[in-house]
């Protein structure tokens, strides 16, 4: 069931699944395996997304954002190390909550709105993706927070996101931290995952460019209230 919701989420929004993953395949597979499986899904998920949305991104925006997010991981993970990740955590929860916030009143913040920007948003995303492993909500915020429609939005979320969890699922193989089972499992649960994804895809499809930025707001808000409460 848990995949179901999961790939519904996905295939409208164009990201979230982790969130509601992790938490229960953690139970289930343990912290490291369940993170390793919820990548592996959103990562051959995302393929897929990607091809259908790419068309519609902003490139000039999110290519920045999306280099320096790769770039900057590495250094992220190492004020992990350097760092009490709670406090790192509950710093991007405020930020996240009181940026959709903003965004939900209507308050214009394009922190996407020239190359300068861009490359700042992808160095933020970066660091926050390595140290709190939350670099793909981040990434979301900047995303909404730039002009243009619900759909070139959305095309940005996708490919973005499927940047981050692709480079996740590479660092678990280089470090070992995938098997044959891991992807077994990834690969079986993505049978109903990518079924109500497609359903999710025709969801957003009918739904109206100014109600799909409030609920992908709301959901951010959402995210940002459990990453501060966690």
């Amino acid at each position: 069931m848990s995949a179901i919701a999961a790939g519904i989420v996905f295939g409208f929004a164009g990201f979230g699944s982790g969130y509601v993953l992790v938490p229960l395949f953690s139970l289930v597979f343990g912290p490291v395996e369940a993170v390793a499986v919820v990548m592996m899904m959103a990562t051959i998920g995302g393929v897929g997304l990607t091809i259908r949305t790419a068309r519609y991104a902003d490139w000039k925006r999110i290519a920045p954002l999306a280099i320096f997010s790769v770039l900057m991981t590495p250094v992220g993970t190492m004020i992990l190390l350097a760092v009490d990740p709670e406090i790192m955590r509950r710093a991007v929860g405020v930020a996240v909550l009181l940026l959709s916030v903003l965004l939900m009143l209507g308050i214009t913040i394009d922190a996407l709105r020239n190359t300068i920007s861009a490359c700042a948003a992808g160095v933020l995303t970066g660091l926050v993706n390595g140290s709190v492993g939350i670099g793909g909500l981040t990434a979301n915020i900047f995303i909404m927070s730039s002009e243009g429609s619900a759909v070139v939005q959305r095309a940005g979320v996708v490919v973005v996101g499927s940047v981050i969890s692709a480079v996740a699922v590479a660092s678990f193989a280089i470090q070992n931290a995938m098997d044959s089972t891991t992807i077994a499992r990834a690969l079986i649960l993505m049978v109903p995952f990518g079924i109500t994804a497609w359903c999710g895809v025709r969801v957003f499809r009918i739904t109206p460019g100014p109600v799909f930025r409030r609920i992908v707001l709301a959901f951010v808000m959402t995210l940002g209230i459990i990453t501060l409460a966690a």
